[in-house]
């Protein structure tokens, strides 16, 4: 997962991935024109949809909080850990992919400073992490996961946004509305930008709204405008939208027994202007651990996650899979389904 391979939405030339150089991840850009490769100076959890930045934590410190997105542990097993006196020194990272110069655009200590009063409260003696980086689809505002750590145990997130210079640090989504519990198990989980540019869809248990069981949300990246997409079906695995706001399709984990039937993880695509939910297909995503997300389950940490993904054109989905155990992409053409 630490290479995170990914296009960006200028041509289909570049392909962006992440490599080891001198001890260091960095972004590597591969030109499938010339066959050539150019490195950059920092590393990248996410590329800029116009191709001229990536952005992200250092990738030597994420195992720590999710486990498989990072560089490999060093020798001796346990992952890299951040020190108290670093949070002015790391946080989320940008390079200018025109220049190749890469700065720290905000330190953790930046997006502690602009929590709530509560949750700065909660934060001020823990280790902070940034993990899940993404651009929206203007290129002009970052979504950034917040973690913090106590004796290097728990995640604690929140969720917040900034403009890509690193002004208006915003924290839209607090401690407490993202870690709610559900009813079934679970947590607030994967957001994700709503391809407008301005809101965000995840999934969350809006106990302060009544509800007790993860639902699929919406809000704004300023955390103004929340509310629940639909009363009907139940939020899981890895939500997102297309822009009209019509169809919303995820997938889902194995534990998540409300809408996993049997030992494959159904595709769902909900169609929210009808409130009716199609099983489009479902895959085995069995690459041998059973199910199990964690090695501390008795897993693998090398999980496969379909991760339904729309196509540019909002037409077709990639997912992964893994019949017979071996992984694989899959593209699912739906165009008749929301036509």
């Amino acid at each position: 997962m630490g290479a995170n391979a990914q296009w960006d939405n200028v041509s289909n030339r570049y392909l962006y991935t992440n490599d080891i150089i001198d001890g260091k991840p960095v972004c590597v850009r591969l030109d499938l024109e010339t066959n050539t490769a150019k490195a950059f100076t920092g590393p990248k959890y996410d590329v800029a949809p116009d191709g001229k930045s990536v952005a992200g934590p250092d990738l030597r410190y994420v195992n720590i909080t999710q486990y498989g997105y990072a560089v490999p542990d060093p020798p001796d097993g346990e992952p890299n850990q951040f020190k108290k006196e670093q949070m002015d020194s790391q946080g989320l990272w940008k390079t200018d992919l025109v220049h190749n110069k890469t700065r720290l655009l905000a330190s953790m200590n930046d997006f502690y400073n602009h929590a709530v009063p509560e949750d700065r409260k909660f934060y001020k003696d823990g280790v902070y992490y940034t993990f899940h980086t993404k651009y929206n689809s203007k290129s002009t505002r970052i979504m950034q996961v917040f973690r913090c750590l106590f004796n290097g145990e728990g995640r604690h997130a929140s969720l917040f946004t900034l403009n890509t210079d690193g002004s208006d640090i915003i924290q839209c989504l607090t401690r407490e509305h993202w870690n709610q519990k559900a009813r079934l198990g679970g947590g607030g989980n994967h957001p994700n930008w709503h391809p407008d540019g301005e809101h965000i869809i995840m999934n969350t248990i809006p106990t302060w709204l009544g509800y007790k069981d993860m639902m699929l949300s919406m809000f704004k990246y300023d955390g103004s405008d929340f509310k629940v997409l639909t009363d009907r079906f139940m939020g899981s695995g890895h939500p997102s939208i297309e822009p009209h706001s019509r169809y919303v399709v995820t997938d889902a984990y194995m534990k998540q027994t409300y809408v996993v039937n049997n030992k494959e993880i159904p595709i769902r695509l909900i169609d929210l202007e009808k409130d009716a939910e199609h099983i489009l297909c479902t895959i085995s995503n069995n690459v041998g651990n059973e199910g199990k997300m964690y090695s501390d389950e008795g897993g693998s940490q090398f999980k496969l996650d379909p991760h339904p993904t729309w196509s540019r054109d909002y037409k077709a989905l990639c997912i992964n899979g893994a019949p017979k155990g071996k992984r694989q992409v899959f593209l699912i053409d739906i165009s008749d389904v929301i036509s």
